[in-house]
């Protein structure tokens, strides 16, 4: 049976990634090599013990970051059965460990393909992306639709017996609505309707082709 699934609350550290680790590993690398230079010789057997020691001050900010998601999302720990680990903290036995001991009667799941999760995961976000950008442009149609309805309607007035002051009223009317008809127009940078649509999967498809053909010629190359 399907179950749904509500986001409570989120958290994040954009600091916490491969960027930051990337350049700490670089400092210490650079510092080692200035080492080596001056007679000690470079041990790579304790790598990963030595990646943690130069990132200690990146991970303690995992705990912050779990104390402020309790906060938001639920009052008793135990109310979460399960964390999922997805991209490079899938791989980071030092991220596992504090992950669980700040939620001990959680189960850690690492065993899911990490790309799989990460490409459903964006898909899914894409279509609801997608749903919204048609629903409006839906809607922006529909005011183009009642435009014409109204153009036809004043096209069908009988102005004969009208006041002149109005006859001419209803001549400017129609004639600025066939000029410069109503539209949805951010900032004037294009029309929002559903042609819009049309000319955004073009777009994408044309340089969807592009990458495609980039990534045969870099095969080809190598």
């Amino acid at each position: 049976m399907d179950r749904e699934i509500f986001v409570l609350a989120e958290g994040s550290d954009s600091s916490i990634g491969g960027r930051t680790f990337t350049k700490n590993i670089k400092k210490y690398v650079l510092q080692r090599y200035r080492e080596r230079h001056g007679g000690e010789e470079y041990d790579s057997n304790h790598l990963k013990a030595i990646f943690e020691k130069i990132n200690i001050h990146v991970l303690a900010n995992i705990q912050k970051i779990l104390k402020d998601f309790l906060k938001k999302s639920v009052s008793d720990i135990k109310d979460i059965g399960q964390v999922i680990l997805v991209g490079g903290a899938r791989r980071m036995s030092a991220i596992e460990k504090r992950i669980q001991k700040n939620l001990p009667s959680s189960n850690i799941r690492k065993t899911m393909d990490v790309e799989t999760v990460v490409a459903v995961g964006a898909i899914k976000q894409i279509i609801v992306y997608i749903w919204q950008i048609y629903y409006i442009a839906v809607l922006c149609s529909q005011l183009d639709q009642e435009v014409k309805g109204i153009q036809f309607f004043l096209h069908r007035i009988e102005l004969r017996g009208l006041p002149m002051y109005l006859q001419t009223k209803i001549g400017i009317l129609v004639v600025r609505l066939a000029t410069d008809p109503l539209a949805i127009s951010p900032w004037q940078f294009f029309r929002l309707d559903r042609r819009l649509l049309t000319t955004m999967f073009a777009s994408m498809t044309t340089y969807l082709i592009i990458l495609i053909q980039f990534q045969i010629s870099d095969k080809n190359a190598s």
